[in-house]
Protein backbone atom coordinates (compact mmCIF):
# COMPACT_ATOMS: atom_id res chain seq x y z
CA UNK A 1 0.00 0.00 0.00
CA UNK A 2 1.20 3.34 -1.06
CA UNK A 3 1.90 6.09 1.61
CA UNK A 4 -0.57 8.37 0.00
CA UNK A 5 -2.98 5.00 0.59
CA UNK A 6 -2.21 5.31 4.20
CA UNK A 7 -2.61 8.88 4.67
CA UNK A 8 -6.00 8.65 3.49
CA UNK A 9 -7.21 5.81 5.39
CA UNK A 10 -5.63 7.61 8.38
CA UNK A 11 -7.94 10.76 7.47
CA UNK A 12 -10.91 9.25 6.65
CA UNK A 13 -10.31 6.95 9.91
CA UNK A 14 -9.58 10.18 12.14
CA UNK A 15 -13.19 12.36 10.39
CA UNK A 16 -15.64 9.21 11.10
CA UNK A 17 -15.77 9.65 14.57
CA UNK A 18 -15.17 13.65 14.99
CA UNK A 19 -16.35 13.56 18.67
CA UNK A 20 -13.59 10.59 19.68
CA UNK A 21 -10.67 11.80 17.19
CA UNK A 22 -11.21 15.37 19.70
CA UNK A 23 -11.45 14.20 22.59
CA UNK A 24 -8.49 10.94 22.44
CA UNK A 25 -6.37 14.00 20.72
CA UNK A 26 -6.77 16.35 23.77
CA UNK A 27 -6.59 13.57 26.52
CA UNK A 28 -2.88 12.90 24.44
CA UNK A 29 -2.18 16.62 24.71
CA UNK A 30 -2.75 16.78 28.55
CA UNK A 31 -0.64 13.81 29.26
CA UNK A 32 1.99 15.12 27.05
CA UNK A 33 1.89 18.32 28.48
CA UNK A 34 1.77 17.11 32.22
CA UNK A 35 4.82 15.34 31.83
CA UNK A 36 6.78 17.83 30.18
CA UNK A 37 5.55 20.85 33.38
CA UNK A 38 6.45 17.87 35.59
CA UNK A 39 10.17 17.01 34.49
CA UNK A 40 10.27 21.11 34.35
CA UNK A 41 8.55 21.53 37.60
CA UNK A 42 11.55 19.26 39.47
CA UNK A 43 14.56 20.78 37.53
CA UNK A 44 13.83 24.29 38.93
CA UNK A 45 13.28 22.90 42.03
CA UNK A 46 16.78 21.28 41.89
CA UNK A 47 18.06 25.05 40.74
CA UNK A 48 16.57 26.64 43.62
CA UNK A 49 17.36 23.60 45.96
CA UNK A 50 21.10 24.15 44.78
CA UNK A 51 21.10 28.19 44.92
CA UNK A 52 19.14 28.06 48.43
CA UNK A 53 21.52 25.59 50.39
CA UNK A 54 24.47 27.84 49.49
CA UNK A 55 22.79 30.68 51.76
CA UNK A 56 22.40 28.32 54.77
CA UNK A 57 25.68 28.86 56.79
CA UNK A 58 26.43 25.50 58.71
CA UNK A 59 28.20 23.16 57.13
CA UNK A 60 26.87 19.98 59.26
CA UNK A 61 23.67 19.43 61.02
CA UNK A 62 23.24 17.10 64.52
CA UNK A 63 19.27 15.79 64.81
CA UNK A 64 17.53 12.66 65.64
CA UNK A 65 16.28 12.88 61.84
CA UNK A 66 18.83 13.01 58.66
CA UNK A 67 18.60 16.35 57.19
CA UNK A 68 16.06 16.52 54.38
CA UNK A 69 14.40 13.51 54.81
CA UNK A 70 11.16 15.58 56.91
CA UNK A 71 10.74 19.17 56.08
CA UNK A 72 12.09 19.91 59.79
CA UNK A 73 13.46 17.50 62.52
CA UNK A 74 11.38 17.54 65.73
CA UNK A 75 12.20 19.56 68.86
CA UNK A 76 12.50 16.19 70.78
CA UNK A 77 16.51 16.17 70.88
CA UNK A 78 18.58 16.79 74.16
CA UNK A 79 19.76 20.16 74.51
CA UNK A 80 22.92 18.09 76.60
CA UNK A 81 23.98 17.11 72.96
CA UNK A 82 25.18 20.83 72.18
CA UNK A 83 27.55 20.52 74.97
CA UNK A 84 29.46 17.72 74.18
CA UNK A 85 29.69 19.33 70.84
CA UNK A 86 30.84 22.74 72.54
CA UNK A 87 33.34 19.84 73.83
CA UNK A 88 34.68 18.26 71.11
CA UNK A 89 34.97 21.73 69.30
CA UNK A 90 38.42 22.35 69.85
CA UNK A 91 39.38 19.13 68.57
CA UNK A 92 37.63 18.79 66.01
CA UNK A 93 37.78 22.12 64.09
CA UNK A 94 34.23 23.45 65.11
CA UNK A 95 33.84 27.16 64.63
CA UNK A 96 30.56 27.80 66.23
CA UNK A 97 27.67 25.59 67.41
CA UNK A 98 23.85 26.86 66.95
CA UNK A 99 21.42 24.70 68.32
CA UNK A 100 17.73 25.68 66.85
CA UNK A 101 14.11 25.01 68.06
CA UNK A 102 11.82 25.07 65.15
CA UNK A 103 8.62 23.70 63.94
CA UNK A 104 5.76 23.92 60.99
CA UNK A 105 2.02 25.23 61.35
CA UNK A 106 1.11 23.79 58.35
CA UNK A 107 -3.02 24.88 57.01
CA UNK A 108 -5.21 24.97 53.85
CA UNK A 109 -4.91 28.77 54.52
CA UNK A 110 -1.79 30.61 53.92
CA UNK A 111 -2.57 33.18 56.52
CA UNK A 112 -2.98 30.70 59.05
CA UNK A 113 0.46 28.49 57.96
CA UNK A 114 3.72 29.34 59.19
CA UNK A 115 7.36 28.25 60.40
CA UNK A 116 9.09 29.14 63.36
CA UNK A 117 12.32 28.91 63.62
CA UNK A 118 13.90 29.51 67.11
CA UNK A 119 17.62 30.92 67.33
CA UNK A 120 20.20 31.96 70.21
CA UNK A 121 19.02 35.82 70.57
CA UNK A 122 22.90 36.26 70.55
CA UNK A 123 24.07 34.35 67.52
CA UNK A 124 21.33 36.38 65.51
CA UNK A 125 20.23 34.76 62.29
CA UNK A 126 23.11 35.57 60.54
CA UNK A 127 24.23 32.09 62.31
CA UNK A 128 22.12 30.16 59.87
CA UNK A 129 21.28 32.02 57.01
CA UNK A 130 23.63 34.51 55.09
CA UNK A 131 22.67 37.97 53.70
CA UNK A 132 20.21 38.77 55.78
CA UNK A 133 19.46 42.20 56.45
CA UNK A 134 15.98 44.07 57.51
CA UNK A 135 13.34 46.11 55.11
CA UNK A 136 11.76 47.63 57.88
CA UNK A 137 12.74 47.67 61.78
CA UNK A 138 15.69 45.35 62.71
CA UNK A 139 17.13 41.77 63.25
CA UNK A 140 17.40 39.73 66.58
CA UNK A 141 19.78 41.10 68.92
CA UNK A 142 21.43 39.92 72.16
CA UNK A 143 18.98 41.77 74.35
CA UNK A 144 16.21 39.61 72.64
CA UNK A 145 16.72 36.59 74.18
CA UNK A 146 14.14 35.20 75.93
CA UNK A 147 11.80 37.35 75.04
CA UNK A 148 8.43 37.48 72.97
CA UNK A 149 9.85 38.93 69.94
CA UNK A 150 10.00 37.92 66.09
CA UNK A 151 11.64 38.88 62.74
CA UNK A 152 9.21 37.92 60.14
CA UNK A 153 10.44 37.05 56.09
CA UNK A 154 8.76 39.15 53.82
CA UNK A 155 6.43 36.54 52.17
CA UNK A 156 5.58 35.34 56.16
CA UNK A 157 4.44 39.06 56.67
CA UNK A 158 2.44 39.19 53.92
CA UNK A 159 0.49 35.76 54.43
CA UNK A 160 0.01 36.51 57.77
CA UNK A 161 -1.19 40.01 57.46
CA UNK A 162 1.73 41.76 60.21
CA UNK A 163 3.92 44.68 60.65
CA UNK A 164 6.37 46.08 63.04
CA UNK A 165 4.10 46.32 66.16
CA UNK A 166 1.79 43.89 65.16
CA UNK A 167 1.66 40.63 67.35
CA UNK A 168 2.16 37.32 66.02
CA UNK A 169 0.14 34.31 67.43
CA UNK A 170 2.42 30.93 67.42
CA UNK A 171 -0.33 29.26 70.02
CA UNK A 172 -3.08 29.93 72.68
CA UNK A 173 -0.12 29.77 75.19
CA UNK A 174 2.41 31.69 73.53
CA UNK A 175 2.26 35.50 71.12
CA UNK A 176 5.17 38.12 69.77
CA UNK A 177 5.87 41.21 69.10
CA UNK A 178 6.70 42.17 65.31
CA UNK A 179 10.23 43.66 65.56
CA UNK A 180 11.47 43.31 62.22
CA UNK A 181 10.28 42.37 58.69
CA UNK A 182 13.16 40.68 55.98
CA UNK A 183 13.82 41.80 52.46
CA UNK A 184 12.46 39.38 50.18
CA UNK A 185 15.98 38.30 48.99
CA UNK A 186 15.68 34.35 49.45
CA UNK A 187 13.06 32.00 49.12
CA UNK A 188 13.58 30.43 52.42
CA UNK A 189 14.28 33.46 54.64
CA UNK A 190 11.12 34.65 52.66
CA UNK A 191 8.56 32.25 54.24
CA UNK A 192 10.27 31.86 57.76
CA UNK A 193 9.38 33.72 61.65
CA UNK A 194 12.30 34.28 62.86
CA UNK A 195 12.37 34.53 67.24
CA UNK A 196 14.45 33.39 70.04
CA UNK A 197 14.56 30.35 71.14
CA UNK A 198 13.51 30.64 74.13
CA UNK A 199 9.98 31.75 72.93
CA UNK A 200 9.67 29.26 70.75
CA UNK A 201 10.04 26.30 73.46
CA UNK A 202 8.03 27.87 75.40
CA UNK A 203 4.83 28.52 73.28
CA UNK A 204 5.10 24.93 71.95
CA UNK A 205 5.49 23.59 75.36
CA UNK A 206 9.02 21.47 74.73
CA UNK A 207 10.93 22.97 77.98
CA UNK A 208 14.55 23.02 76.98
CA UNK A 209 14.26 20.54 74.03
CA UNK A 210 15.62 21.27 70.34
CA UNK A 211 15.14 20.24 66.81
CA UNK A 212 18.83 20.42 65.43
CA UNK A 213 22.05 21.51 66.21
CA UNK A 214 23.59 23.20 63.57
CA UNK A 215 27.54 23.18 63.00
CA UNK A 216 29.91 25.67 61.54
CA UNK A 217 33.32 24.55 60.38
CA UNK A 218 36.89 26.36 60.04
CA UNK A 219 37.30 24.88 57.39
CA UNK A 220 33.88 23.38 55.38
CA UNK A 221 36.06 20.41 53.34
CA UNK A 222 36.36 18.63 56.35
CA UNK A 223 32.87 18.32 56.84
CA UNK A 224 32.91 14.17 55.84
CA UNK A 225 35.97 13.35 58.20
CA UNK A 226 34.18 15.60 61.16
CA UNK A 227 31.16 13.74 60.41
CA UNK A 228 32.85 10.43 60.53
CA UNK A 229 34.23 11.39 64.15
CA UNK A 230 31.21 12.98 65.53
CA UNK A 231 29.16 9.25 64.34
CA UNK A 232 32.14 7.51 66.62
CA UNK A 233 30.99 9.86 69.54
CA UNK A 234 29.24 7.85 72.04
CA UNK A 235 27.44 10.92 73.20
CA UNK A 236 26.51 11.71 69.54
CA UNK A 237 26.56 8.84 66.97
CA UNK A 238 25.88 6.14 70.14
CA UNK A 239 22.78 8.17 70.89
CA UNK A 240 21.27 7.52 67.64
CA UNK A 241 21.59 11.26 66.34
CA UNK A 242 22.14 11.53 62.68
CA UNK A 243 25.24 14.27 61.41
CA UNK A 244 24.13 15.47 58.28
CA UNK A 245 26.60 17.53 55.81
CA UNK A 246 25.07 20.03 52.75
CA UNK A 247 25.91 17.16 50.83
CA UNK A 248 23.71 14.69 52.59
CA UNK A 249 21.07 17.43 52.32
CA UNK A 250 21.04 18.33 48.41
CA UNK A 251 21.27 14.29 47.78
CA UNK A 252 17.95 13.48 50.03
CA UNK A 253 16.25 16.17 48.27
CA UNK A 254 17.34 15.10 45.07
CA UNK A 255 15.76 11.68 45.85
CA UNK A 256 12.08 13.45 46.87
CA UNK A 257 12.38 15.07 43.40
CA UNK A 258 13.33 11.96 41.24
CA UNK A 259 10.75 10.73 43.13
CA UNK A 260 8.11 13.05 42.24
CA UNK A 261 9.56 12.49 38.81
CA UNK A 262 8.94 9.06 38.79
CA UNK A 263 5.72 9.60 39.85
CA UNK A 264 4.52 11.74 37.17
CA UNK A 265 6.15 9.89 34.50
CA UNK A 266 4.09 6.86 35.49
CA UNK A 267 0.93 9.02 35.62
CA UNK A 268 1.62 10.61 32.17
CA UNK A 269 2.14 7.02 30.80
CA UNK A 270 -0.98 5.59 32.21
CA UNK A 271 -2.71 8.63 30.29
CA UNK A 272 -1.18 8.21 27.44
CA UNK A 273 -2.55 4.35 27.39
CA UNK A 274 -6.00 5.80 28.59
CA UNK A 275 -5.69 8.16 25.38
CA UNK A 276 -4.57 5.19 22.86
CA UNK A 277 -7.18 2.78 24.34
CA UNK A 278 -10.03 5.26 24.11
CA UNK A 279 -9.10 5.61 19.84
CA UNK A 280 -8.43 1.99 19.48
CA UNK A 281 -11.78 0.66 20.84
CA UNK A 282 -15.57 1.69 19.27
CA UNK A 283 -17.60 4.81 20.52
Amino acid sequence: MRFADLLRLSALGLLRRPVRTVLTALGLAVALGSMLLFLSLGEGLRGVFNTELGTVGPDLQVARTRAGETLLPHMDMNPAVVGELRRLSASLGIEAVTPVAATIRQSLDPAQSAVFYGLPAASGIGAMFTGVTAARGRLLEPRDAGQNVAVLGARAAQHLGLDLGDTLELTRRGRARVIGVLKPESALTDTFTFLPIEAVQRAFGVEDRLSLAALRLKNPADADRVAAALTGQPQIGGLGLEISTRADVAGNLGRLLNSADILSLALSFIALIVGGWRWSTPC
